[in-house]
């Protein structure tokens, strides 16, 4: 499907620029998808979430055997995150864990816990490019702009980021804005 993609995209900047242009479009795709394994950022977890099991083994993908915390819909978000204990639901109200804040606050605590910089922020947030811009504010990939309310909660976060990635599956495959 994404060569298709890749294709008719090529072929119309080819039609509409020039072939020499269309053709260098087919190598970059092409490029794309063979190191990606697709063309559209995100593609595997739309496909996942929006496509029923029929059709994914049409294009010889094996059936959703379970939830990731990438495939679920928000409704099925609480039962991934009870199964993966880091939350839990006493009298109808969703709390986090022991097991779960035990670790986050081990993380906080640890000797290796210094002030977060640009590398886990990059981490936490799946971006590719982070610059700092002062304490507690970031810009991503040169776009986007982050900024935490404290020094004390980007620290949370990075440690809760990190006990996360230890307890989910899927967690290195969100997008920067699922795992915000």
């Amino acid at each position: 499907m994404n060569v298709v993609i890749a294709l008719v995209v090529a072929a119309g900047i080819g039609v509409a620029l020039s072939a020499p242009v269309g053709v260098l479009a087919v190598v970059v795709f092409l490029g794309l998808i063979r190191l990606r394994g697709y063309l559209i950022p995100g593609t595997p977890t739309i496909t996942r979430r929006y496509l029923p099991d029929r059709v994914l083994e049409g294009f010889g993908k094996p059936p959703s055997i379970e939830s990731t915390i990438e495939t679920v819909t928000p409704e099925e978000l609480t039962t991934v995150l009870i199964a993966a204990d880091i939350a839990a639901n006493r009298g109808g109200e969703f709390r986090v864990t022991s097991s779960f804040r035990e670790g986050w606050n081990d993380r906080l605590s640890s000797d290796d816990a210094g002030e977060p910089g640009v590398d886990e922020v990059e981490s936490i947030l799946g971006a590719d490019d982070v610059e700092r811009l002062d304490d507690i504010s970031f810009v991503l990939d040169g776009r986007k702009r982050v900024r935490w309310e404290s020094a004390a909660a980007l620290a949370a976060d990075v440690a809760a980021a990190a006990e996360l990635r230890t307890r989910l599956d899927g967690w290195e495959r969100l997008e920067t804005d699922e795992r915000r």
